[in-house]
């Protein structure tokens, strides 16, 4: 994952924060508890909030533990533990491991190598486990490949990686569309791993140039006086249908929290991105 769908910590109650930084360390204690320390490499933002979500989604039964640990090796600190919170520490590992595998195929990046090789074993347990994301994740990606080897459009790739993080929230094997909720999970998803996608190609863009690699947007930000605007338009379009169908859940706890994501903290890096672009052309 890419760390893109953050908080605003600057807006969000303190007592809020600790909240999301137990259900943070939760995920990362459910990683290195079940798959070893290396597996914590894998831990992102983004899969801390799909641990809230499914929280907040199915209600499960939650623990509240403390302990010490590498990063808080003098004070306890706590952490939620739940099922939702270890599905998502599978899923983390899972996109983690094919993401490192696409990482080696385009830039032979021997570090990701390594990491794949040692997280195989534990990602075929998890493919064992969930059928359904895992070969989500594995046709999405081919599709991905296969459009950016024809240059294909954004809205073609960014759907690529859409149903690949509709499946992974929806959290089931069955046909998502037979269930209300399941359908809207899905379609939050959908539109958040467009706009994952988008904001990827966008902050990428610069050093793709450099390298002569893909992106979406080489030919774009040439032709468009306002491609800053563009790119804006876009995510603004997949936030607005996430967020509709994030609105459409039962989701009572925690709901502060997703609201402060969803409305204001996946703006963060955006404009971290704007900033950096603008202040190079000045």
């Amino acid at each position: 994952m890419f760390g893109y769908i953050i908080t605003n910590k600057a807006e969000l109650k303190l007592k809020d924060y600790e909240k999301y930084r137990e259900y943070y360390c939760g995920v990362c204690n459910s990683l290195k508890e079940r798959y070893g320390i290396v597996s914590g490499l894998s831990l992102s933002f983004d899969v801390t909030f799909l641990a809230i979500v499914l929280s907040g989604f199915y209600e499960p039964e939650t623990a509240r533990q403390s302990k010490h640990c590498i990063v808080h090796p003098v004070n306890k600190h706590y952490y939620f533990s739940n099922d939702m919170i270890d599905y998502a520490a599978d899923m983390c590992l899972l996109l983690s491991y094919f993401k490192c595998l696409d990482d080696w195929r385009d830039d032979k990046n021997f570090a990701r190598l390594t990491y794949s090789a040692v997280s195989r074993k534990n990602v075929r347990e998890i493919c064992k486990k969930y059928p359904a994301q895992t070969e989500a994740v594995r046709e999405s990606l081919k599709k991905l490949d296969l459009y950016e080897n024809k240059n294909g459009n954004i809205d073609m790739l960014s759907s690529c990686f859409g149903r690949l993080l509709g499946t992974v929230f929806c959290n089931k094997e069955a046909d998502y569309r037979f269930d209300t909720f399941q359908k809207d999970l899905y379609n939050m998803g959908y539109h958040i791993g467009k706009y994952i996608y988008i904001l990827d190609a966008y902050d990428d863009l610069e050093q793709d140039i450099k390298k002569g690699n893909f992106n979406p947007f080489k030919d774009i930000c040439k032709a468009n006086a306002d491609f800053d605007g563009y790119v804006k338009e876009l995510l603004l379009m997949e936030a607005a249908d996430a967020a509709q169908a994030f609105e459409r859940l039962p989701i009572v706890k925690d709901v502060d929290i997703l609201r402060n994501i969803m409305y204001s903290g996946i703006w963060i890096k955006y404009y971290e991105i704007f900033r950096r672009r603008n202040e190079k052309s000045l």
